[in-house]
């Protein structure tokens, strides 16, 4: 049994222990409902929150909006290329086991622009292995990729091909594995660029072959779905535009309304350059938008239009380790407080990025890791001295008046909220009762002041003050409370005085309590 059908239990049973004329007789139960406490981790997450030495509070913001990976720099075309062998004989010609009869040695370029690559680390991709053949025997094709190694071991496959049958054709459709390896792509002399040296040789297999006039055998062989762990080289003067777009903010998420100044901001944009490429970067575009209020305020900063040299990272070769390099801006105050005032849950951008602006200067150098990026950050650092004008929390909980066993022996009831306030902040506070469907079907303390703790001098709030707020709930209105499942708590806050910047304390607390004051008819009979 619950606490509160208990109470009405122990009532029943004292009063049916005594003689009365009436045969119903009145009582009142208080009963306890909510007890809360709110902080300002209540608006702000307390990750986001550090403290100076004085006990006050400041918010520190670091939001990746956006990353320039090694996919968004380069991307490797499929690379598919035909070998065709032709008989040239006038007559079938007969050869012995194991005999070549084709043997070529080959190179293609894996077609990126502006690029001169020495060097390739597979992170992902496939050989593409594609053999046609009107041979009328068993023929052996035998492949290499020059100067592809992986574990000191080089790239060679072999494959038999079916006989043909007569007047048709064989074929063998593979796909290789190539993660892993490690491809040198300065070509058979060293001095090439961005190319890959092959050889294929064809040879009867195990039995002699009769090859008549006509017959053809073609491989096709290539690249597919090539994803790099690693690529060095000159990566070329390439001009990539991202944008303009959005990235979403999750700072005010708790907040619903309302405005707010701030007292003072750091706000910068960071660059982590992780690629050892040097670059240029321009922010196009910086906007804040609001989805809540439809407002949008763009950065009215110099930052905005202007080019930001990114200088290269360096590596280590021997641990394959990367010092990025950290390039931070900062925005003018006058420009980032009105950024910051509009609460964004949004932030709009275009950007445009300059790859190797002054051309070859690493001689060849360029180097880039998979997972390793050019990461574009913007940085808040705001000291909690604001003034606020009805910033509004929201909050939902769930909610079950639960004495179904007595609901037809209430009379009347009374709501009372009980607020200690140690914030200098006026807040007014409303419930809203929420039914099944999720829709509000009242509310509650709309328009209650609960009243800002006093303050000295410095406006440090100096003691805790007590609000107690009644709001009587004849028995009509009751029924809405029997339907009631959640309820949204808001809460507007206006700094008091309204027009002085007020710090945040550490230790800086409202407390609720929610009572219910019922007063029941019990029938005797």
């Amino acid at each position: 049994m619950n606490k509160k059908k208990l109470i009405f239990v122990l009532l029943v049973l004292f009063f049916s222990c005594k003689k009365y004329n009436d045969t119903s007789w009145g009582t009142e139960v208080l009963m306890p409902l909510l007890n809360s406490t709110l902080k300002i981790d209540n608006l702000i997450a307390d990750s986001l929150l550090k403290k100076y030495p004085d006990n006050s509070l400041k918010l520190v913001y670091e939001n990746p909006f956006y990353e320039f990976s090694i996919d968004s720099l380069f991307e490797i075309p499929d690379t598919l290329k035909e070998n065709i062998f032709h008989s040239f004989f006038s007559v079938p010609v007969h050869f012995l086991p194991e005999a070549l009869i084709f043997s070529q040695v080959d190179k293609y370029s894996l077609n990126v622009s502006n690029t001169k690559l020495i060097k390739i680390i597979i992170r992902k991709g496939f050989l593409k292995f594609h053999i046609r053949s009107t041979i009328n025997g068993l023929m052996q094709c035998d492949y290499k990729i020059f100067n592809a190694l992986k574990n000191g071991s080089p790239f060679n496959i072999s494959e038999i091909v079916p006989a043909a049958q007569i007047g048709g054709n064989s074929e063998v459709i593979k796909y290789f594995d190539i993660s892993g390896y490690t491809f040198i792509l300065t070509g058979t002399t060293g001095l090439e660029f961005n190319t890959v040296s092959t050889k294929l040789s064809i040879s009867t297999a195990t039995d002699s072959v009769w090859i008549n006039p006509n017959d053809t055998m073609s491989v096709e062989s290539g690249f597919v779905g090539i994803e790099a762990q690693y690529i060095k080289g000159y990566m070329g003067t390439e001009t990539f535009s991202v944008g303009p777009s959005s990235a979403n903010i999750d700072l005010f998420k708790k907040i619903t309304g309302g405005t707010i100044k701030v007292e003072d901001i750091t706000f910068s944009a960071h660059f982590k350059n992780s690629f050892g490429i040097d670059a240029t970067a321009t922010i196009k575009q910086l906007t804040s938008i609001n989805t809540r209020t439809n407002t949008t305020v763009a950065l009215n900063s110099n930052i905005v239009g202007k080019p930001i040299n990114l200088t290269r990272a360096s590596e280590n070769i021997y641990d394959n380790t990367v010092a990025a390099t950290n390039t931070n801006i900062n925005i003018e105050n006058f420009a980032a407080k009105p950024f910051f005032e509009n609460m964004p849950d949004k932030i709009g951008y275009a950007i445009e990025l300059i790859t190797d602006p002054l051309g070859n200067i690493s001689g060849g150098n360029d180097f880039i890791y998979y997972g390793k990026g050019l990461k574009v950050n913007f940085n808040m650092e705001i000291p909690l001295s604001l003034i606020a004008n009805q910033l509004t929390l929201a909050d939902t909980a769930a909610f079950n008046l639960k004495i179904d066993d007595f609901r037809k022996s209430i009379k009347s009831g009374a709501f009372n909220l009980i607020a200690d306030n140690g914030f200098p902040f006026d807040a007014n506070v409303q419930l809203l009762l929420l039914n099944e469907q999720n829709k509000i079907v009242d509310s509650l303390f709309s328009a209650n002041l609960i009243k800002a703790a006093p303050v000295d001098v410095n406006y440090i709030a100096t003691s805790i003050v007590r609000t107690i707020i009644v709001v009587p709930m004849p028995k009509a209105k009751m029924n809405e409370l029997y339907e009631t499942k959640k309820i949204i708590v808001r809460v507007r806050f206006n700094t008091n005085p309204d027009n002085k910047y007020l710090k945040i304390y550490s230790d800086y607390s409202m407390k609720l309590k929610l009572t219910a004051d019922l007063k029941f008819d019990i029938n005797s009979k």
